[in-house]
């Protein structure tokens, strides 16, 4: 497995990080599952996506961000009154923020 160095200033010690460390991987569904869309707008996952980004950004981690993103797309109800949820995977080592 390789390691991604990390210099914390010029006297510092390196820091071996994993190689997969601090990636936040997310699917419109499960694997084999149907992902839903409209056939105007698009796809349902981008749409909360962009809404909850513009609601909550500037006071949510990512990793919320993204839970409220798959509560959104659970309590929709699509064709023939089906469900859908999103995946999240992560390996961030502390919260991202994108606004301080």
């Amino acid at each position: 497995m390789l390691n991604v160095f990390l210099y914390l200033g010029i006297d510092s010690v390196p820091v071996s990080l994993p190689t997969y460390c601090d990636m936040l991987i997310c699917h419109a569904t499960y694997d084999g599952m149907v992902a839903y869309r409209n056939k105007i707008l698009g796809s349902y996952f981008i749409m909360f996506i962009c809404t909850v980004f513009r609601k909550y950004a500037h006071e949510q981690h990512i990793a919320e961000l993204m839970t409220i993103v798959n509560d959104y797309i659970s309590f929709k109800s699509y064709r023939y009154d089906t469900k859908m949820t999103s995946t999240t995977e992560s390996s961030l080592r502390a919260a991202f923020y994108f606004y301080q």
